[in-house]
């Protein structure tokens, strides 16, 4: 959600030099009038849609939410630099893997790049989880033809990192993994399109967040409340307290706190994930 009182921060920020990149459902066209009175441009712009009209609003739970998105996407030259890119990233469900083709038809005209990506699992939409044979069948679709812009296959998720292996057959996933590349946090293969894994024993740079309220908090904290996080304890009574690593204020170093919060969670999860993520890929190499 892009908030009102956020525009004239995002302007200034971007003012300083600093890049800005917006991620949103197509509401932002509300605060158009607002962004380009504070000169807000954004490096930039994702408008997310997740499937065909009416499996788009099935998923967002809004009968509009389409229209919002196609809104979005019309506006989008308005709020980005004039090298801004537009994106739309489409997250794969049990609800949406079977219109894949259907939806990359009516959004890859309106974009620069699409992007797909597998579904984060949290408590509670465990049920909207692709299984894997709904995986095999988007991904058919997406290499059946030739798009004509970029298109980004990513996930974060071991477990659907290995079914996509699986689904490409062993022989193809030992030679795309032997030739991988590795750009910034992500590991990324050459499927007939690109696909990211950003493997979990590293600490995700794009999800550092330095908060207004003053806090800095670590990687997928965005699962708990900040409640939560100050306790470091969350509503179940698991133990959170590696996700909130410390104070920042003017005088901080934010290299040498960056440099601290990457051993918190390489001590507290990384090692572990790193154990797991070398099981999994063996059978492949």
């Amino acid at each position: 959600t892009l908030l009102r009182s956020q525009i004239p921060v995002l302007a200034a920020i971007r003012r300083a030099g600093h890049p800005v990149a917006l991620i949103n459902n197509g509401l932002y066209t509300r605060l158009l009038p607002l962004c380009e009175q504070q000169g807000l441009a954004v490096d930039t712009l994702d408008v997310s849609v997740d499937g065909t009209p009416s499996v788009h609003n099935t998923q967002r739970g809004h009968a509009r939410a389409w229209d919002w998105a196609m809104d979005g996407l019309s506006n989008a030259r308005r709020i980005l630099t004039p090298e801004g890119m537009l994106t739309s990233l489409f997250t794969l469900t049990a609800l949406n893997c079977a219109v894949v083709r259907d939806a990359g038809e009516l959004l890859i005209d309106r974009v620069d790049e699409w992007h797909l990506t597998t579904m984060s699992l949290r408590q509670g939409i465990e049920h909207m989880r692709a299984d894997k044979r709904s995986l095999e069948s988007a991904l058919q679709q997406l290499l059946d033809v030739r798009w004509g812009k970029p298109v980004k296959l990513r996930t974060y998720s071991l477990d659907d990192f290995v079914w996509l292996l699986e689904i490409l057959g062993k022989e193809t996933a030992r030679k795309a993994l032997a030739a991988a590349q590795v750009v910034d946090n992500a590991i990324v293969l050459d499927i007939g399109l690109p696909l990211y894994f950003y493997p979990k024993s590293l600490a995700p740079n794009e999800t550092v967040v330095i908060d207004a309220d003053g806090w800095w908090r670590f990687a997928y904290c965005i699962q708990y409340a900040l409640d939560e996080l100050n306790a470091g304890v969350d509503v179940r009574g698991r133990d959170i307290s590696h996700f909130t690593i410390a104070h920042v204020s003017e005088v901080s170093d934010l290299r040498t706190r960056f440099a601290h919060a990457a051993q918190v969670w390489w001590r507290a999860m990384g090692q572990q994930c790193l154990a797991a993520e070398r099981l999994a890929l063996q059978q492949f190499l």
